[in-house]
């Protein structure tokens, strides 16, 4: 994802020199191209990431589209005053990228778990929330975020993701819904991030039947989108790496509520959410590991194949 996100800057920063780049003190062995190629768009602002924010907000209102750049919780919780009135209050053309997201750091320990940043960013002002699944998600994400005027937050995985689509995703731009897996089924399964190539791997494996959808357009949620898909489901279960609370799922049973009062659902289904609990866990280990303490039971009272 990574590497497809370098790739996506080199190809936009050729043609606008008004993309700048800032980072914290990381982003080392990752972008050196673009610093080799654009020096005077590149700023290492250093463990800052209060002051990160700000010049960005400057940058931005000055004119530029503006890009920072951390590990999971730095470039977020970190600096979320600024964020909240620097960036969004101002509508200012920064992207917030955020690199580790749920457990992707899984062997630094919780200080660099990525599994409160939708909960806590998606009650800001005008902030776009992406999670792409994989790198093929990633390079229509980029697109997407560098081309929408006002702050958009994007969060990645570290390194070696697993591929989720094998080939190219034929759409032009990013899809709010991308189908991953289609059996006209009534259990309905809403995934974001790069777990969702994890929870792919235990469909296939349990041979459940349902539909899964990767949801990379986190916030602003398609509604109309939303309604459409679960217009028949007897079941809808959102799964991410991150907490339950105020997360994904919250967000995906705050808007089925709306749709339900609106009329556009006439049924609202049964309804689980699978995701991390709010406790702090004290336990490291690599990524897969960690995702094996999510709690999947929810899946499994589907019928088989």
């Amino acid at each position: 994802m990574r590497t497809t996100l370098v790739e996506e800057l080199l190809l936009c920063a050729s043609k606008d020199k008004n993309i700048y780049l800032l980072t914290g003190d990381l982003g080392f062995s990752v972008f050196e191209p673009f610093i080799e190629k654009f020096p005077t768009q590149y700023i290492n602002v250093g463990a800052a990431e209060q002051n990160m924010a700000g010049i960005a907000a400057g940058l931005a209102l000055s004119g530029k589209t503006v890009l920072i750049y951390s590990i999971a919780n730095f470039p977020t919780l970190r600096c979320l005053e600024q964020i909240r009135d620097d960036i969004c209050y101002h509508q200012a053309n920064v992207k917030i990228i955020s690199v580790g997201c749920g457990y992707s750091y899984g062997l630094q320990g919780y200080t660099h778990f990525g599994v409160e940043d939708i909960s806590i960013l998606r009650t800001l002002p005008n902030l776009k929330i992406l999670s792409p699944a994989d790198a093929a998600e990633t390079q229509l994400a980029f697109r997407y975020l560098i081309n929408e005027k006002g702050p958009v937050y994007m969060r990645l995985g570290a390194s070696k993701e697993k591929t989720l689509h094998e080939k190219p995703l034929a759409d032009k731009n990013l899809s709010s819904m991308i189908p991953i897996i289609q059996n006209n089924d009534k259990t309905i399964i809403l995934s974001v991030g790069t777990i969702t190539s994890f929870l792919f791997e235990k469909i296939i494996e349990n041979k459940l039947l349902c539909d899964l959808w990767s949801v990379p357009i986190v916030s602003p949620l398609d509604e109309n989108k939303l309604a459409n898909i679960i217009k028949s489901a007897e079941k809808v279960i959102t799964v991410e790496e991150h907490q339950l609370a105020g997360g994904f799922g919250s967000l995906v049973m705050e808007t089925l509520l709306k749709l339900k009062n609106n009329g556009m659902i006439k049924i609202f289904p049964e309804f689980h959410r699978i995701g991390v609990d709010n406790v702090p866990m004290d336990d490291i280990g690599n990524q897969d590991y960690l995702r094996n303490k999510i709690n999947f039971s929810a899946l499994f009272g589907n019928e088989k194949r």
